[in-house]
């Protein structure tokens, strides 16, 4: 399951969702990135991760889990749109995993994001 939050750039979609994030990682399983979490080679690297994101995801062992993904219509190159692409696959390929899915981008870019998630 996926939600997209739309607004105005500056209207505080981010601000909020990491109010939200905070709040449910008392209880869920929560990961946090944003557009620069795609321009380096490794993601895991990155935000220190033992293992890959790909295994974090498949053996979740939460009910229910959520990734947050900030910006994403910012992801020009090809190789962060692949690598997004790969985390999103991983997803959808485990649909029993509970993961939830939130996008957040600017009113004004959302046909960018589109073409970035197709």
């Amino acid at each position: 399951m996926s939600f997209m939050i739309i607004g105005i750039s500056g209207s505080g979609k981010t601000v909020i969702l990491k109010k939200l994030a905070t709040h449910l990682r008392k209880t869920n399983r929560v990961i946090w990135l944003d557009s620069g979490d795609f321009e380096i080679t490794s993601v895991e690297n990155e935000i220190k991760l033992q293992h890959s994101l790909s295994k974090l995801i498949q053996n979740n062992t939460t009910a229910c889990a959520y990734l947050f993904i900030d910006g994403p219509e910012k992801l020009y190159a090809i190789s962060q749109q692949k690598r997004l692409a790969l985390v999103l696959k991983t997803i959808f390929d485990n649909p029993d995993t509970g993961w939830k899915i939130i996008f957040t981008t600017p009113s004004d870019s959302f046909n960018s994001l589109i073409s970035v998630l197709n």
